[in-house]
Order: structure tokens, then sequence, then C-alpha cells
């Protein structure tokens, strides 16, 4: 199976420009940040589309 062009791609670019200024300390810590609200964002907007009713109910809460 082989991988789209596009992350082929993306797979260069990024190797290209890490061999010529390094490895970027902040993105270690940047990037997880930006994902997981880019993913909240995501839940948030599919959740309130669907209804309430699916969501089961904690017995515990």
């Amino acid at each position: 199976m082989t991988e789209p062009l596009a992350l082929d791609a993306f797979a260069s670019v990024t190797t290209a420009v890490t061999k010529r200024y390094g490895p970027s300390p902040m993105a270690f810590g940047v990037l997880p940040l930006v994902s997981a609200f880019f993913i909240d964002i995501v839940t948030l907007s599919r959740s309130s589309s669907s209804s309430r009713s699916e969501v089961p109910s904690c017995p515990i809460c």
C-alpha cells in the first residue's frame, strides 16, 4: 500500500527544513497543544450537532 503523494511531499519538506535549521524544541510543546485544541473544537462541533438523548447518563454522577 502506498502513501498519498501529499504526505510524501510534506515529509520531504519537513525533512529538508529540519536538515537545514535543526529540530525545533518549541514544536514539541506547541504542536500537542494546538492539536489538542483542534480535537476539542471538532469534538464540540460534533457533540452539539447530535442530540443529547444519545449520550447515556452516568449512574455514579
